[in-house]
């Protein structure tokens, strides 16, 4: 039987670039032609012609690939024809290896309209592997040139990301390289009636506006057959990460949600947890909603205004979205009176949790107590009076813009360095030893201004305290009455708590509560 020969094709990220670009050509029939053209003039018998249309940097990520060593592994072919060795592998080490391995053992030819690479020859068998290595070498360098020119477009507010978000279509920019948004005019619409119904609600049976949880938006928009992002339902999750991305309010979202890799038993485990650094830059596409709107949203949405109650259930826990434990951070849960327990109890359902329940009574009691202790704290400060804080607030924040002044002096003064080494004025050593002193100051005020910054903060803040919080504090506890439904006792609580710790080691103690309020 005559000797075959397999045809193995794949793109690169620079032929598609390429192929964007000039519209011109097709890469992989210019490469079919030529392998093709080579076997004809050399005699080669092609069994089969494996095409990769799909992009990645894994094997695993490359059916044809592995169709390929399966092909190779049985020893039937005398070779594979391929445009160069940097197109079997040019990822991981590990599928080097394996590419190195698998064509090694079963005496495969690699075929390149340069060179022949026969495994049974050890100097071939040296260069091939000297070619992975440096073709390995090359895709890394072409991947951080790439990750520079993404934050490059992101510093430019372009979008850099794959899909478009909800709402938005991608487009290529006229004239320059990089993609942008603009409205979906039929998506758009969706978007800015959720950011209305989180924000601003919708009129209730009484007429008055009531602000809708993702949960019941989410009902809402299932009930108008409003299709979801996905083409399917919408869930309260899918409407909370609308409420939480910030492209929405013209900003642009880089690496929020990072692929990490981790070996666990010899077997590569990917997940994509969220970033909490993710780069948050300007995007030069039109928003969707304000800044107020947006900022509105989170404040809701941190907060926890909103109960998570489904719509038919009527919450019977003063305390939901509110209380959690202190111990492994899930949220306490309100168990009711049944058997030997004659009261509704507060419990941490963890399975691996130790913390004890405790009387639900008992701690909602607990919870005002510490309200009105934290609000008696305040108003025993008396060293200083409204007007004295809103004095010491204008006080700081002249502090910081002289140190901002002082430090745009000290820049100016660098440039004029520059210019002075340039006009020959100042010698190298002069401009060295001036740069140096420059940096030294520079350094100092800036150390100077970020600390006028936290006063500035904490004046500020203070302020704010004593205008909105406080006043607010004491209206709750006055207005809160323990006859009043569980849904109107918890939304007083969430105008000024963000959260309450629960904690609780021995049958016998009270637990020890930790308030949250809604200050910095």
């Amino acid at each position: 039987m005559a000797e075959q020969y397999l045809v193995y094709l794949r793109k690169s990220r620079q032929d598609r670039e390429q192929e964007l670009q000039t519209g011109k050509f097709d890469t992989l029939q210019r490469h079919r032609s030529a392998l093709l053209t080579l076997a004809k003039d050399r005699g080669y018998s092609i069994a089969e012609i494996l095409e990769e249309v799909v992009s990645g940097d894994t094997i695993a990520a490359r059916p044809q690939m592995q169709q390929l060593l399966s092909l190779v592994e049985t020893g039937q072919y005398a070779g594979v024809l391929c445009m160069e060795v940097a197109r079997l592998a040019r990822g991981k080490t590990r599928d080097q290896g394996v590419v190195s391995e698998t064509f090694r053992y079963s005496g495969t030819k690699i075929i390149t309209p340069d060179k022949v690479y026969d495994p049974a020859n050890e100097m071939d068998e040296d260069f091939f592997e000297f070619s992975l290595f440096m073709s390995r070498q090359e895709y890394k360098m072409i991947n951080k040139r790439l990750n520079r020119g993404r934050i490059s477009s992101l510093e430019e507010g372009k979008y850099i990301a794959g899909a478009a978000p909800f709402g938005y279509e991608k487009y290529k920019l006229k004239g320059q390289k990089g993609f942008s948004l603009r409205p979906n005019p039929e998506t758009a619409p969706i978007v800015q009636r959720i950011y209305s119904m989180y924000v601003d609600g919708e009129p209730g049976p009484s007429g008055a506006l009531e602000p809708l949880g993702s949960y019941r938006i989410a009902k809402k928009l299932n009930a108008e057959s409003i299709p979801s992002p996905g083409g399917t339902l919408w869930t309260a999750g899918a409407v909370r990460d609308i409420l939480k991305n910030p492209t929405y309010k013209g900003s642009l979202r880089w690496r929020w949600r990072p692929v990490c890799k981790r070996m666990e038993n010899g077997i590569m485990k990917i997940s994509t947890p969220t970033n909490t650094e993710a780069l948050i830059r300007d995007g030069i596409h039109e928003p969707l909603v304000s800044s107020e709107v947006w900022d509105r949203a989170q404040t809701l949405r941190t907060g926890n205004v909103h109960s998570c109650v489904p719509e038919k259930r009527t919450p019977q826990n003063p305390l939901i979205g509110l209380i959690y434990c202190a111990r492994c951070g899930h949220a306490m849960t309100r168990q009711l009176a049944s058997g030997h327990n004659r009261y509704d109890r507060y419990a941490c359902l963890s399975p691996e949790c130790i913390t004890i329940s405790h009387r639900a009574d008992e701690t909602e009691r607990a919870v005002l107590v510490a309200m009105r202790a934290w609000l008696s704290q305040y108003r025993l400060d008396g060293k200083r009076t409204p007007d004295g804080r809103e004095k010491a607030a204008r006080v700081a924040q002249e502090a910081v813009d002289k140190k901002k002044k002082a430090l745009l002096i000290l820049e100016g003064q660098q440039q004029s360095l520059y210019d002075l080494l340039e006009q020959g004025v100042y010698t190298t050593e002069v401009f060295l030893q001036r740069s140096q002193n420059l940096a030294q100051r520079k350094a100092v005020l800036q150390q100077e201004l970020r600390e006028a910054e936290e006063i500035e903060e904490m004046a500020s803040q203070s302020v704010v305290m004593w205008k909105n919080i406080i006043p607010t504090m004491r209206a709750v506890l006055d207005s809160y009455s323990y006859n009043a439904s569980p849904t109107d006792r918890n939304k007083l609580l969430k105008q000024v708590l963000v959260k309450i710790t629960y904690q609780k080691d021995n049958p016998g103690e009270q637990p020890t509560l930790t308030l949250f309020p809604k200050v910095k």
